[in-house]
């Protein structure tokens, strides 16, 4: 297991930096996604706005997709040989609203997290996890 390392700030200020120190090395962003077809608040509203491809995708799928499902997203963004996809984890049940105030589904997140770990296990591809 690597090493877990810990930035404060922008995470998308990152990562021309690190493509550029690590030339070969590839960046999936992972976040939680909901189950009702939004995409416009919290960090998915940041990934809208820099990848909209990535939106774009999760809104052509909705509502095909299920709690626990994983949604890989490449972007346009390169540097060298390294790249950037976003990893959509469908992990919340609904939006926050009184009646729902903790719409986050831990079986589902599991789910997602294995289903990412597995499809990145067997690439040949160096990849470093970022998540918010």
């Amino acid at each position: 297991m690597s090493e877990i390392k810990y930035r404060h700030g922008d995470l998308f200020d990152y990562i021309p930096g690190f493509l550029d120190n690590h030339p070969t090395k590839n960046i999936c962003i992972s976040h939680i996604v909901n189950n009702v077809g939004a995409f416009g608040a919290g960090f998915a509203s940041a990934v809208r706005v820099r990848y909209p491809c990535v939106a774009e995708a999760y809104r052509n799928y909705w509502p095909w997709y299920s709690l626990g499902e994983l949604m890989i997203v490449d972007t346009d963004y390169q540097s060298h040989d390294g790249r950037v996809a976003v990893a959509n984890l469908f992990a919340q049940d609904g939006l926050p609203s009184k009646t729902n105030q903790h719409p986050l589904n831990y079986s589902a997140l599991q789910t997602s997290l294995g289903a990412l770990a597995e499809v990145l296990e067997e690439t040949t591809e160096d990849w470093e996890i970022w998540m918010p």
